[in-house]
């Protein structure tokens, strides 16, 4: 009883972290694979594949034990903010403008004529 009570209470303090970081290693690989391609699909391939190798759990736990650490007691993260997640996540092109409806009238600019200024002919 004692040995579960202590296990539990181990596994309490660290599942549930009271000092979260910013947890740049982790942000910066998923910024790197919503970058890669504009298919999503490829995406999610790139990151099923780095969570079967353990690509994402070692950055994860490198966030956790040294990153977010070395934040907390240095005031200095070595790893560099990847900014915010791009906008280019679900990537949908842009949808196309409507073709314009009846007969196309194009307006010719006109620029209109300065007075020439005094003592200038306007003719050249």
């Amino acid at each position: 009883m004692r040995t579960r009570l202590l296990v539990g209470a181990v596994l309490l303090s660290v599942l549930t972290p009271s000092c979260l970081g910013p947890n740049r290693a982790l942000s910066s690989l998923s910024t790197w694979n919503a970058q890669l391609s504009t298919e999503d699909w490829i995406n999610e391939l790139v990151f099923l594949g780095l969570i079967l190798v353990p690509v994402y759990p070692v950055a994860f736990t490198a966030d956790i034990v040294i990153f977010n650490t070395m934040d907390y007691w240095r005031g200095e993260n070595p790893i560099n903010d990847p900014g915010p997640f791009p906008d280019t996540f679900h990537y949908e092109p842009a949808p196309k403008e409507p073709a314009p409806i009846g007969p196309e009238v194009e307006a010719s600019p006109q620029e209109p004529e300065l007075p020439a200024p005094e003592g200038e002919s306007s003719t050249e």
